[in-house]
């Protein structure tokens, strides 16, 4: 357990660091954007392509793995989202983005650093496969959700172009996809640029850490409790436990990689969750408390799960 926090609590108290500095005003609202867009177009992406360019092509493209989370991400939504819509008597509209705030983990500020430096850089490459399956399929499941339920899908297919256009062309899926195609012309590298994405990428963990810190600070936090709390506890412990269940046993992945899945379920809340519910109006306030919530909690639920992982 000691070597597990060790592990864990240098890179959370990172995310307190950005915490304070939001919260005194040692880094201005505006420092914190600039922060955040450092690390969404540069340092993250610069490290998932120098990984990903590396790696054999046909190792990285595990479909039955995506498959298999896949079944995990649709069982957690569709159990929150019948959940709110019969139980709690939210609007469909409503379910869905608490459904999306119970699956949608922040695989790439949080994930990538914490898990990398749990399992090590090989794990870069199961994160981004799920990535990619949350930020094209999970995402585009709740706005059709919630334009079917508001249009009766008469705005559906401009909506969902548009969703699966920005999700296409997000910096970390389009460094995913390009890692792998450089990586299947059997190309090397330069040195010099190799080296250079090197020095970019580390920058990626003590700066992503360090803003979802400040980001947290001025979060609504008057979100509806039971909407809420049900979220997060989806979050951070039905959809690790049942990503446990189905990449360990019932669709067993390769060890590392099942863990990082594992690991990447145990994840708090994104805040791609509360761009959506913005978006539409929706949840709003529960979305962003959803986030805050997850996050702080997700501190202790997080180093449990590892060290249950790890021992």
């Amino acid at each position: 357990m000691l070597s597990t926090l060790n592990t864990t609590l240098p890179l959370f108290a990172l995310i307190g660091c950005g915490y304070a500095a939001g919260r005194f005003r040692v880094l201005s609202p505006a420092g914190i954007g600039g922060l955040n867009t450092f690390v969404y177009y540069f340092a993250l992406p610069a490290m998932l392509f120098r990984v990903m360019s590396q790696q054999p092509p046909q190792e990285v493209l595990d479909l039955p793995f995506m498959g298999a989370w896949l079944v995990v991400e649709l069982c957690v939504f569709g159990a929150a989202l019948v959940g709110g819509w019969l139980v709690l008597r939210l609007t469909l509209p409503q379910s869905a983005v608490q459904a999306l705030g119970g699956v949608f983990a922040n695989s790439g500020y949080m994930g990538l650093p914490l898990i990398t430096t749990l399992l090590g850089q090989g794990a870069v490459v199961p994160v981004a496969l799920t990535m990619v399956v949350d930020l094209t399929v999970m995402t585009a499941l709740t706005i059709v959700l919630i334009e079917v339920a508001r249009r009766g899908g008469g705005g559906l297919p401009r909506a969902l172009g548009v969703t699966l256009r920005a999700a296409l062309l997000n910096p970390f899926v389009l460094s995913i996809w390009a890692g792998m195609a450089f990586a299947a012309t059997s190309w090397e590298l330069q040195a010099g640029v190799f080296d250079f994405l090197g020095v970019l990428g580390s920058a990626a963990t003590p700066c992503a850490l360090f803003a979802i810190g400040g980001s947290l600070v001025g979060r609504n936090t008057l979100g509806s409790a039971l909407p809420v709390s049900t979220a997060v506890i989806m979050k951070l412990a039905v959809h690790p436990l049942l990503a446990a269940g189905v990449l360990l046993y019932w669709l067993p992945a390769p060890g590392d990689w099942a863990m990082a899945a594992v690991l990447v379920a145990a994840l708090p809340t994104a805040g791609t969750v509360y761009v959506i519910a913005q978006r539409y109006g929706v949840f709003v306030a529960q979305a962003s408390a959803t986030i805050l919530y997850s996050t702080v909690a997700g501190v202790v639920t997080f180093t449990l799960i590892s060290f249950a992982l790890l021992q």
